[in-house]
């Protein structure tokens, strides 16, 4: 557990909560950088951006990086898909810098962040080079395409059960 102190006390959160959470932050750093890129921004120069604008450009390009590896259809239908949150991100960009004068103004980065929490395997990046999402099946489908995963991925998957023999050795 990893203790944060906050206005209202102390908060313990999993470390592997943490983790997949920063993991997932410097995610969608990488994929904002990458789309002011494809406009015509150019690293190293000098861009003054709200951050709440930044936060929400962010959450876009993750709605569009989980529709093209497939995730939005076991998904919430409460997510919203990348073109809507594009036009809805267009429309609010209207309205100018005001309109993410204030950093906590960010819905659709907090929605996904719970979505990324509630419905994606935090570890699953790190330890199987793989986005896994969890809750999205009836239990005998999941059973079976796990058991499928792991017997297609034994070898890969063995220094896993080495580490945990050896760990427990000690």
């Amino acid at each position: 557990m990893i203790s944060f102190q906050t206005a209202e006390g102390s908060i313990d959160l999993p470390e592997a909560l943490v983790n997949a959470v920063a993991r997932q932050a410097e995610l969608q750093a990488e994929l904002t950088v990458e789309s002011l890129q494809t406009i015509g921004f150019e690293p190293g120069g000098e861009l003054h951006l709200p951050g709440a604008f930044l936060l929400e450009l962010g959450a876009v390009t993750t709605l569009k990086l989980w529709e093209l590896g497939a995730q939005m259809a076991h998904l919430p239908e409460s997510v919203p898909r990348f073109e809507a949150a594009r036009e809805a991100l267009i429309e609010r960009c209207q309205g100018g810098r005001e309109a993410f004068a204030d950093i906590t103004d960010t819905p659709l980065s907090k929605q996904l962040l719970r979505v990324y929490i509630d419905h994606f395997a935090w570890e699953a990046p790190e330890r199987l080079d793989a986005v896994l999402l969890l809750n999205t099946a009836q239990e005998d489908d999941f059973v079976d395409c796990l058991a499928e995963f792991l017997w297609n991925n034994r070898h890969a998957l063995q220094h896993l059960v080495e580490e945990t023999s050896n760990h427990e050795e000690t």
